[in-house]
Formats: C-alpha cells, structure tokens, sequence
C-alpha cells in the first residue's frame, strides 16, 4: 500500500469512526427527548385518571356477575383491563353461569405499580382465583383474551387439573407482523431496546382494533406501558407457543380473520395441534382483535355456552 493509498484508507476510517459516533450521540439525544416528552405527557394524562382508593382506575376494578353453579374465570389481555368482559360476563350470567372478571396485578394501576409486576404475578394471580372459584363451584372454566389466553394456557401446563376447559379468544400465541415493516415485532422491540438508554416506557400509539362504534365505548386501555411488560408479554407468549399438545381439557378458540395484533394463522395452527379430544375453533370475519366487544360477541358467547354443555354431557 503505498503513502497516499494509506492515508486515504485512514481518512475514510475516519470519517466513518466519525459517522458511526454521530449516530450514537443522534439516537442517546432522541432518546432522552422522547423519555421527557413521554413522562411529560404521562404525567398530564395521569392528572385527569379517577382513581379509587386502591389506587385502581375507576371501570377497571376487577368484578363478579351471576351465581351458576359453573364459574367461568375471565383473564384481559395488555394494556387492558376486566372491562373488555362487561358485555360478555353480562350474558353469560344470564345464562346461567357466575362470570369472574379479574384484574391482572399492576394493570390500571399507577405507573410505577405496573412497572414492578411480571408475569409470575399474572399467573400466581391466576392461580389464586382458580382456586378461590373452586371452592365454591362445581367447575371452573378460564376464558382469556389475546395475552391473557397466553397465560390461561399457560396456568393449565402448570396446574392441568384445576379448570374444566378454555375459551380462548384472539389468543397471543405470535405477535402480527401486518404494522411492522422487514422485522418481526418482537425483532424491533429487541433491537431498539438494547439501544435504549432513558426509555422505560411507551406511549400507546396504535388505534383500537375494534370495528364496533359499541365497543370503543367500552373498552378502558392502558396509554402508557412500561417495556417490561411488553417483554412479559413476548416471553408468555413464546413459553407456549409449542405446548399445544400438552393441553388435554376441552378447548373452545375465537379467531378474527382480519386480527392486526396477533398473528391469527400462529393461533389456528396452535390450534390445530392441541392434544384437546374435545375442541372447537371459530373464524369472525366482522370482529378486530378485541373479540370480547367486537361484533360477534354475542354468537361467541352462544358458542361457549354450547361448547360448555356439551362438554359436561360427555363427562
């Protein structure tokens, strides 16, 4: 390599070392701005929230309808909140069974409450009301939607004889890649977030996938979310994900064929490989992914409580 030949080498060096310096300084100086302006925003939003004295968002506490003899736990899903049951558990008890809506810990709760609790605490929580339901009941069903299907799921791997079946509604088993472009969206979260520095959380910016001008009246969403939660959220979902065959109880699954969230073909195939003899899968052509209060709830109601009877029939 001769002098000129080096000295150019070491001036392109240069000015990439340059480059690749300047990008850093670029995405740390984004990233504090952005912390600022959501914490800003944050905290304004925070001001106009009716708390109770729990510290729980009002419309959000957890709540119990009916008194069948059948108990059918229902288990929200990120960034919601047992509201999205309202509609359901109201026509369910009507039917005749005790609806159970819980509240999964730190969710409609303050921020730094929501940031400290994992998806341990989701299932524990779970757990704790499986078993309260249990005493009381002649059986107990576990309804869940999107991420808490994921942890319904995942409570039965765990504790396979404690609930008669599932229904499993928009079940999270892969996140839709239909609003991220070239990478998976957990590829993204995991590439942004090693970047990270300041952010600890996230501003809600996708708008509700609800058809139903009725259910955007009902539902009650988390607008701010820690990125723990969302990597709890990742993590449940993959810690299922290939266990399908483990699951034996009755399952009942609502799919919506035009679901942005999650990846409804990833949820047809885990149901499909169920080890489940008894099972039944449903396609809502009309609904988004929040099937609780979508149109087509009431027919998924009808469905659970066929599939219910009919399973007890068998027994």
């Amino acid at each position: 390599m001769t002098p000129k030949q080096s000295k150019k080498k070491r001036r392109i060096v240069k000015i990439l070392a340059i480059a690749v310096v300047g990008l850093v300084v670029t995405f740390v100086v984004v990233d504090l701005i952005y912390t600022g302006i959501v914490r800003k925003r944050q905290a304004k939003w925070e001001a106009n929230v009716d708390r109770n004295s729990d510290g729980v968002r009002r419309g959000c506490e957890a709540f119990t309808v009916g008194s069948g003899d059948t108990a059918l736990l229902m288990v929200h899903g990120f960034s919601d909140s047992p509201a999205v049951y309202k509609l359901m558990a109201d026509e369910l008890a009507e039917k005749g069974y005790t609806c159970r809506a819980m509240r999964l810990p730190g969710f409609a709760e303050p921020y730094e409450a929501f940031a400290k609790h994992d998806r341990q605490d989701w299932l524990q929580a779970i757990a704790e009301e499986v078993t309260s339901l249990r005493q009381t009941h002649d059986e107990v069903w576990i309804v869940g939607h999107s991420t808490g299907a994921s942890l319904v799921t995942r409570h039965v791997l765990d504790h396979p004889d404690t609930a008669a079946g599932l229904a499993l509604l928009a079940p999270l088993v892969e996140v839709s890649g239909k609003r991220s472009p070239v990478l998976s969206p957990h590829a993204w979260f995991k590439a942004i977030g090693a970047l990270l520095m300041f952010t600890d959380r996230i501003e809600t910016c996708f708008e509700l996938d609800i058809n139903s001008p009725e259910g955007r009246t009902v539902i009650i969403r988390e607008q701010f979310v820690p990125l723990t939660t969302i990597e709890e959220t990742f993590a449940i979902a993959s810690e299922v994900r290939d266990r399908a065959p483990e699951i034996t109880v009755p399952v009942y699954t609502a799919v919506s064929a035009a679901d942005k969230i999650v990846d409804t073909e990833a949820s047809v195939r885990f149901f499909e490989q169920l080890g489940s003899a008894r099972k039944q899968l449903v396609r809502l052509d009309a609904s988004g992914h929040v099937i609780p209060v979508d149109y087509g709830w009431q027919t998924v109601c009808s469905d659970i409580d066929a599939f219910i009877q009919a399973s007890t029939a068998v027994q």
